[in-house]
């Protein structure tokens, strides 16, 4: 069945696995220092605080569990939250290769991620492709269900209106491939060439090389 929509990973799909740590260690620290200004903590009892929310809430989302903690409007602390957040410090680099790759591709294309979408917002920004992608299902979207559990798969299928059996889902985590082709979805692993996966169709290292695949035409 001809393939009419892509389902993007972010987080070491779009941008290089390597960056990853320093970005979503850049984005904590950004949320540290709002919230203890807002919430007047020190950084440590930041920490502490967060610590002893995510052992009582039972989920690991900084922005969410202070949301509820403390009642604080979840619009307010994405806005404000990632203001010290610049991926670019971190070594991100636009990627213009990538930029002409989606702009060719003749299909509808969506982010997934389990980060917030807030925080995909502001990497693909400094990527240069924001645009490209008709929407970006973070974890409100997916309340707060993971990949890669069924739920959230369930959930970004619904928002992102795809028929799985047309949709091609990238990733660089070899779980969540298994839980997009128990859907019925065509997998492509990115850098996946040390990895043993059976339920990728393809093993690419750099998600640039999709235009490959379908230069050969097997997707």
């Amino acid at each position: 069945m001809a393939m009419r929509n892509i389902l993007f990973d972010n987080d070491g799909t779009l941008y290089p696995a390597e960056l990853e740590p320093a970005l979503l260690e850049a984005s904590l620290t950004s949320m540290a220092y709002y919230l203890s200004q807002r919430l007047k903590l020190s950084i440590n009892e930041f920490y502490t605080e967060r610590s002893r929310l995510f052992e009582k809430y039972g989920v690991k989302y900084t922005i969410h569990v202070f949301c509820r903690e403390y009642n604080l409007p979840y619009s307010e602390l994405v806005r404000y939250a990632y203001d010290y957040f610049e991926p670019a410090a971190c070594g991100l680099q636009p990627n213009l290769a990538l930029k002409e790759l989606l702009g060719k591709l003749p299909f509808s294309m969506s982010v997934m991620t389990n980060n917030t979408a807030e925080f995909a917002r502001k990497v693909l920004a400094v990527l240069g492709v924001e645009m490209q992608f008709e929407k970006i299902v973070g974890a409100r979207e997916l309340s707060f269900e993971q990949k890669p559990g069924l739920p959230a798969f369930e959930k970004a299928l619904a928002i992102t209106g795809y028929d799985p059996k047309k949709t091609l889902f990238v990733d660089n985590a070899p779980e969540n491939l298994a839980t997009a082709k128990q859907l019925g979805m065509k997998t492509i692993l990115i850098n996946g060439a040390s990895v043993s996966c059976g339920d990728a169709d393809f093993v690419i290292e750099d998600v640039c090389q999709i235009d490959k695949l379908f230069k050969e035409g097997v997707i």
